[in-house]
């Protein structure tokens, strides 16, 4: 039987690279015999947090750039859940770069998927870092041995990442260059 199901259609751009991430993360799950109960999926504000009331399962819709502490406080009080953070690169790089920098000083054991569309997509496209390797780096930097650096574009990539993810017992970093066909 298959879990994580997609209640409502995801309502994304077309062309938008979160329907290959968003599939790719219900593979792995599935794959990995995950059941609804055990994981807790914490989303923040943007693009990457509209799929937060489209999934079957439990979860969360945090306030911009605040999904990491989120999502270390839901591990430390429920240390068997696996939890996973989506999360856009302006959450992640601006609002909440301190939350980034401390996870990664505490090796907190969440997964953190960046989706990185280099803009603010839900406010129209304001353009941001175009460094591409800026949150890979910090975080190696940082001492996280679990960092992964992929495309929106191979389905078999991004699930074999994400179930390695969820079987690491660390903190893991999962940064997605993604597509915006909108305000690319």
């Amino acid at each position: 039987m298959k879990t994580f199901k997609e209640n409502f259609k995801p309502d994304f751009c077309p062309g938008c690279g979160n329907f290959l991430i968003y599939a790719g993360l219900r593979k792995a799950l599935n794959n990995q015999n995950i059941k609804e109960k055990d994981a807790v999926l914490v989303f923040d504000v943007g693009c990457s947090g509209n799929y937060a009331d489209k999934l079957d399962a439990y979860s969360v819709h945090t306030l911009h750039g605040r999904s990491i502490p989120f999502a270390c406080g839901v591990k430390i009080a429920n240390p068997d859940k696996i939890v996973i953070v989506n999360a856009g690169d302006g959450a992640v790089f601006h609002e909440g770069i301190n939350h980034l920098i401390e996870a990664c000083n505490l090796n907190c054991p969440i997964v953190l998927i960046v989706h990185n569309n280099q803009n603010f997509a839900l406010t129209k496209g304001q353009k941001i870092n175009k460094e591409i390797y800026f949150g890979t780096n910090l975080v190696k930097n940082l001492g996280v041995k679990f960092s992964y650096l992929l495309s929106d574009n191979n389905l078999k990539d991004i699930t074999e990442v994400f179930e390695k993810a969820i079987k690491n017992k660390s903190l893991s970093y999962i940064e997605i260059m993604q597509k915006c066909p909108s305000f690319d």
